[in-house]
């Protein structure tokens, strides 16, 4: 430790430790930036993945959504069709969608109620086209070299038949879980999209539907490619993975979505409708993963299925380890290279100090013989500027010491002879101030007794000017108390005409207010007007809807219109209905703002008005008393003046005395005082000389010490 003393030793281990925080924080610096924008770049580029790829199977899924609803639009129809024609009207209508070769349709199928297509289940019964039941149960598919045609089994068995009885029981919309499907000896993964039918009287009397393939969203899917071993998957609402590109983990409950301690997270972030990303252990690949979810709605249905994306950390943080190591080095090889330059650097700079040291030493210890070498004086840098500044400082050192040497003999002759002076002097003024101090006594006691008398005469004086300013202070109470009880008089005078003016004024008000608040029994007469308008309203919408429905698809958007009309109508009737009950509530609470308008005005007439003359007639006696005070508080202020008066002529006279005492008496203190001073200051002269001559005597001393 010793060595971190000297200077080169302290430079290097400055300049080292200085570049080593340094690069030690450009490093961390590098890693942080480096790992959080790689962070943010893999969260951003697995989140926009998820989505897209969400979105645009939603889009796929949507298109044959919107079939299904053309299905569902044109069953709702059969009514329009002659009875004995229905039957071949669906059979034509479910032919027609699975033969478009524009769609993923597998099988189109619909199922009605019992006697509810045409009342004619009776002739169907054990039929090829149906079952015992004689029920419309057809289910048309592709037989691979054309459309055949079946007829569904256990549509009625919960479970097995929800395709139909989920549909049918909401009346909504419903989308199936994936399930297995044969086609041409293999077997594919296939949902069931059913719409319910409803007849005109807004009855469901049964469901329509499709079976869809999914091979389509496992060929998306097999496209997504992250990195080096990144996937994607598409998982139902409850989990279970639908496609993957392990084949494996088809049919089985995704581990990430369900089993991870995330989970809770990432299904209110999709219930929020929101996708999750996030960095975080995958018990799918038993590592840290990057993990992204994203919502893929289902149609109609309100059903959402969820796509993920998957990504190992370590491939995500590759590009960035590498980018780290190669910082690394380089900041190791950079940190040898400047040590070696600050090596170099700090000799240079020691070696001259060094020696400036040791002349300096040479000087402290008064050898002025020594000189700085020209080599270190010859240079340009701040070690020259300091070489010379060296020399310079030892030749003006020299040349300082001989003068002092010489300044010293002389000076100690010349304190010799103000010593022996200074003293004779102190002697003299020693006698002198004792008798000024007896003289400044003898005027200090005249000045007391002078003092004590005026004392007594200014309390004289104090007690006649308080009994003076009480006296003018109850006359000026008194006028006062005198002119706020006529005050009181004349404000009570005005409160009684004011008051009298308000009370005709509020009275004529508010009988006329009470008047005009009748108007609020026609309010009654215009809401039964209002409602018999709701009520044709009503009826004219409903005479709309059925026009609309036997338009059929054309009369869509005008069906739409007639319920919004239907909805208004029902609204304005609630809201007349609220209106009249209201009405009965303003019109028992005006009833009761009458009555007590009435108590207030007689309350104001028979009470108020007579404490307001009750109040006058105390103003009155209020300014009679007044009077009374303000005539004994004159008398009492005329006397006290008088003897203010004769009080301050003797202050006046004792004052003069008392001034002359104290003047004799500050003058010959003053006299004394200096007197004092004059000797402490002789004194401390004759210290100080004292003390300069051990000064000159040590100053030559320590001039002998230098070697010039």
């Amino acid at each position: 430790m010793n060595n971190l003393k000297r200077i080169g030793p302290k430079m290097l281990f400055s300049l080292i430790t200085t570049f080593i925080v340094v690069l030690g924080a450009f490093l961390a610096l590098v890693v942080i930036r480096t790992t959080a924008l790689a962070d943010t770049m893999a969260r951003d580029l697995i989140q926009n993945t998820a989505e897209n790829y969400a979105n645009q199977m939603a889009l796929v899924f949507n298109k044959t959504d919107n079939m299904v609803f053309g299905l569902q639009l044109s069953a709702e129809r059969f009514e329009e069709i002659a009875t004995e024609s229905r039957r071949t009207y669906f059979d034509n209508l479910l032919e027609s969608a699975v033969d478009n070769e524009m769609s993923d349709i597998l099988g189109a199928w619909a199922c009605f109620e019992p006697d509810q297509l045409d009342g004619r289940d009776e002739q169907y019964r054990d039929s090829a086209e149906s079952d015992v039941t004689g029920r419309y149960i057809s289910y048309f598919f592709d037989g691979g070299s054309g459309v055949e045609r079946d007829v569904l089994a256990d549509y009625d068995v919960p479970g097995d038949g929800d395709f139909y009885l989920v549909a049918f029981e909401t009346g909504k919309p419903y989308v199936t879980p994936p399930y297995p499907y044969e086609v041409g000896g293999e077997t594919i993964t296939v949902i069931s999209i059913a719409y319910p039918i409803a007849n005109q009287a807004g009855q469901t009397v049964g469901v329509v539907g499709v079976d869809y393939s999914l091979e389509y969203f496992h060929e998306l899917n097999d496209e997504v490619k992250l990195f080096d071993s990144g996937f994607g998957k598409l998982l139902t609402d409850q989990g279970l993975t639908v496609a993957h590109t392990d084949a494996a983990l088809i049919d089985t409950m995704d581990l990430d979505y369900t089993d991870s301690d995330e989970s809770s997270d990432i299904k209110a972030a999709l219930q929020a409708g929101n996708s999750y990303v996030d960095d975080i252990y995958s018990p799918v690949l038993n590592t840290t993963a990057y993990k992204a979810f994203a919502n893929v709605s289902l149609g109609n249905s309100g059903i959402s299925w969820i796509y993920g994306v998957v990504v190992p950390e370590s491939e995500v943080m590759a590009t960035a380890t590498t980018l780290i190591t190669l910082v690394s080095i380089i900041g190791g090889v950079g940190l040898i290279v400047a040590a070696v330059i600050i090596v170099l650097l700090s000799n240079s700079i020691a070696r001259p100090v060094k020696a400036m040291c040791d002349i300096a030493s040479q000087i402290a210890g008064g050898d002025l013989t020594v000189t700085v070498p020209e080599k270190f004086r010859n240079g340009k840098d701040e070690i020259g500027d300091l070489s010379r500044y060296l020399q310079q400082m030892r030749d003006e050192l020299a040349e300082t010491v001989a003068g002092i040497n010489d300044a010293s003999g002389s000076l100690q002759g010349q304190v010799s002879t103000i010593k022996s002076a200074i003293d004779a002097l102190n002697d003299r003024i020693s006698d002198t101030s004792a008798a000024t101090q007896e003289l400044s006594a003898g005027m200090e006691e005249t000045g007391a007794s002078a003092e004590e008398m005026n004392a007594t005469a200014n309390e004289i004086e104090h007690a006649a000017g308080v009994v003076s300013e009480k006296s003018q202070e109850g006359a000026g109470k008194s006028a006062e108390i005198h002119a706020r009880a006529r005050e009181l008089g004349t404000h009570v005078n005005e409160s009684i005409k004011t008051s009298n003016r308000m009370f005709s004024e509020i009275k004529i008000s508010l009988e006329k207010a009470l008047e005009d608040s009748k108007a609020v029994e026609e309010i009654n007469a215009l809401a039964d007007a209002i409602l018999g308008i709701t009520s044709q309203t009503t009826l004219l919408a409903l005479n709309a809807s059925i026009e609309a429905a036997r338009a059929g698809e054309a009369g869509r958007g005008f069906a739409v219109v007639a319920n919004e009309i239907s909805a208004l109508a029902d609204s304005s009737k609630n809201t007349v209905t609220q209106i009249q009950a209201i009405t009965k509530v303003v019109m028992s609470a005006v009833n009761a703002l009458a009555s007590s308008s009435s108590n207030l005005l007689n309350f104001v007439a028979e009470n108020v008005q007579t404490d307001y003359q009750d109040m006058l007639k105390a103003a009155e006696s209020y300014t009679n008393d007044a009077d009374y005070v303000t005539n004994m508080t004159g008398d009492l202020n005329t006397a006290s003046e008088e003897l203010h008066s004769a009080v301050q002529i003797l202050i006046r006279a004792v004052n003069e005395v008392s001034m002359a005492a104290q003047e004799g008496a500050r003058t010959t203190s003053t006299v004394a005082e200096q007197t004092t001073d004059i000797a402490g200051n002789a004194s401390t002269v004759a210290d100080n000389m004292t003390q300069t001559q051990g000064t000159a005597n040590k100053l030559a001393s320590l001039i002998s010490r230098f070697k010039l």
